[in-house]
């Protein structure tokens, strides 16, 4: 009789010792799928911020051309967020500070040029104006490109 209790007892740990593993191993996989869910989540927020940034640099120029305030074309102007770190390399048009940008949208690069014209914008997977080809009525293009980071 003794032998069969220490049986049951034996079967009932084993029992106990893989229920508490596989509620381990659900909570484990939770957790991964919690943190990937997280990671994405915070990127889209950073894609959707960059879009809005760059489309407010967009509406920049757009407003500078239509109350005749650019000087000269091709120029190009920097728009970044209040970090020293930050520069605008070879702008003609200036650097903007902005400190009311989120913290991932690190710069905003506008080009503006005539049809024809070309315009040497930073590296750094930034695209280029060149060449310009205007919609119908229209004399310049806009080039806007945000460059941010997670």
């Amino acid at each position: 009789m003794d032998k069969l209790n220490s049986q049951k007892s034996g079967v009932a740990l084993l029992i106990a010792l893989g229920t508490v593993l596989m509620v381990a191993i659900l909570g484990l996989v939770f957790l991964r799928h919690i943190s990937s869910s997280s990671s994405l989540t915070q990127h889209q927020v950073g894609r959707t911020q960059a879009y809005y940034a760059a489309k407010a640099g967009l509406n920049y120029a757009y407003d500078k051309l239509r109350k005749g305030e650019w000087q000269t074309t091709p120029v190009y102007y920097g728009i970044l967020n209040d970090d020293p770190a930050l520069s605008c390399p070879g702008t003609s048009g200036g650097c903007i500070t902005e400190p009311e940008f989120p913290r991932t949208i690190e710069a905003v690069w506008i080009g503006v040029v005539r049809n024809g014209e070309s315009i040497a914008l930073p590296s750094g997977g930034v695209p280029d104006c060149n060449p310009c080809t205007p919609v119908t009525g229209a004399e310049f293009c806009i080039c806007v490109a945000t460059q941010y980071a997670l």
